[in-house]
């Protein structure tokens, strides 16, 4: 059995960004910035960081309510 789906050039090319946006988020996340507090550090993920791998799928992804 076979699962043979067509997509459009549109859907392709959000595919592929959306794929490299889980790289990148992936990346961000294993090499994370750490903040130093009493007891330990903590891992964190600055907005300034996600947001250009954000920017990468949606230039305008801060304005947007819902995923088209």
């Amino acid at each position: 059995m076979s699962n043979f789906t067509v997509i459009s050039d549109d859907e392709a090319v959000e595919l592929r960004k959306l794929r490299e946006f889980y790289n990148e988020v992936r990346n961000l996340a294993t090499e994370h910035d750490v903040i130093e507090n009493d007891t330990s550090g903590i891992a964190v993920v600055y907005p300034s960081r996600l947001g250009v791998a954000l920017s990468k799928v949606n230039p305008h992804w801060y304005h947007s309510d819902k995923v088209s």
